[in-house]
């Protein structure tokens, strides 16, 4: 199925990224956002 493998290569692709901006965050940002993802059960 090839639109599963796209829809697989466009997540990699927005996770590689997020993992970026995630990096450039000072921890206190990093720890308020762990918080508010954990409180609202963030799912993809």
């Amino acid at each position: 199925n090839t639109g599963r493998n796209d829809k697989t290569k466009r997540a990699s692709a927005y996770f590689v990224r997020y993992e970026q901006l995630w990096k450039m965050l000072d921890n206190q940002s990093q720890n308020r956002l762990e918080t508010q993802c954990n409180r609202n059960e963030i799912r993809l």
